[in-house]
Order: C-alpha cells, then structure tokens, then sequence
C-alpha cells in the first residue's frame, strides 16, 4: 500500500487553491445547456439531446458544479466529470428513501431493497446520511491513485473534504480502499472497508487510529482508491 505521508501535500483554503488547467468553455443557447468543449476524456460527453426532458432544476445544478470545478464537463442530464476516475452525480430528492439501517455491510437483499445506486466498479461517497436523504454522490473508478477531496467542488463551491457522511464501496470485489484525514499538520489513515461495504452513516462509524471514540462523519479529505 502506498503511503501517503509520503506525499508532500499541504491542506489548502478555499481562496488558496491554484488549478493551472486552461479550458474552453461555450455556452450552448438552446435548451441553455452549459457544455464543455474540452477534447478527448475517457467517458463519453453527452450531446443536447441527452438532456432534452431533463429538468430545469436539475440543469441548473450540473451548469453550477461546471462552473465551480475548472475542466468539468456533463456526461449525462444527471452527471459531470470532474476529473478522469471522478465524477460527481444529482440525485432527484424523489428517487431516495429515507434509511435507518446502522452502520456495517448487507446481505445482498438487503443491498438491492435498501441502498442507493452504486454501480459496480465504483466507490461512491455521498454528502448526507442515509437519514438526510444522501445528497450530492461523488463517484471513484480509477484504481491505484490517491483523490484529495479539496480539488473538487459542489455546485455552492463548498469543497468535498470534510464533507463525506456515507459510502458504498462497490469496486471490484475484494479490493480495498483507504480514508485519510489531515489534522495536526499529517495525515491520519483514519478507516478501510473492502468491496462490497456499505456505510449508511459514518457517525456510527469509528477512527481506527488514535482516538476511536471519534467518528468518521465528515473528516475525510483523501482517499486512496481500491489500491
């Protein structure tokens, strides 16, 4: 396993971070579709007819995710690509149910009746508890590298670090993933699940480390992806 203290990596504020990624943007005047025009990315780009019948609401949250992450582009009427292995999804309020199941993994039944979409291959985070409806997912299908959550915004330009209170790891079965904390100037490998693990709510989820009485709610600020 990679360590990363062994990066030479600093937490930044909000009104620090420097992206040097110049891009092209143009503003598509029919059905007001911001589309990016940056070329040749690993996923397919969706087209203007993809988002035909999409609603307005949910446009208008993808068009300000763009405008937040430098380099984003829309994949489909419900998804924007942040980087190549990190894409971040809307989920209509109307399509998540309010769930009470504790922490720790599932059956399979109890996976397909009680969580939320997570396609196989990815590591998803979500910004609430399963209580509070989830909220924004982050998506994680590139193995082997490290993603620092403060590179990468929603759509009111709140960073993704610190902001994680659930996760569904399904990538590949078996595989593990990290969860890191920077606090005390170092970082801190604060937990790890294997695919298959679904974490409902990370308040009832324990450091590992230092001081296990402290949950893992809304700490993480990398994540070391299937390694």
């Amino acid at each position: 396993m990679n360590n990363i203290t062994n990066k030479a990596v600093k937490k930044r504020s909000p009104g620090s971070m420097l992206h040097v990624t110049t891009f092209t943007t143009a503003l598509l005047m029919t059905y007001g579709v911001l589309a990016n025009a940056q070329a040749e990315t690993e996923a397919p780009v969706a087209t203007v007819a993809d988002h035909v019948g999409g609603s307005v609401e949910m446009q208008s949250e993808i068009d300000a995710i763009m405008i937040q992450n430098q380099g984003a582009r829309q994949l489909s009427e419900d998804t924007v690509e942040l980087k190549p292995g990190v894409s971040v999804t809307v989920v209509p309020k109307e399509k998540l149910e309010k769930q009470n199941q504790g922490a720790g993994q599932l059956t399979t039944q109890a996976q397909t009746a009680a969580t939320p979409s997570c396609g196989y291959g990815v590591l998803c985070l979500f910004q609430h508890t399963s209580g509070d409806n989830f909220g924004y997912r982050m998506n994680l299908y590139k193995c082997g590298e490290f993603v620092y959550l403060w590179d990468h915004k929603m759509g009111n330009g709140t960073q993704w670090n610190n902001q994680v209170s659930a996760i569904i790891n399904n990538q590949t079965t078996g595989t593990t993933s990290h969860f890191w904390d920077w606090e005390n100037n170092g970082w801190s490998d604060v937990q790890q699940n294997t695919a298959y693990t679904y974490w409902p709510d990370l308040t009832k989820i324990s450091r590992r480390e230092l001081a296990p009485t402290r949950d893992m709610n809304d700490v993480i600020d990398a994540i070391w992806v299937c390694g």
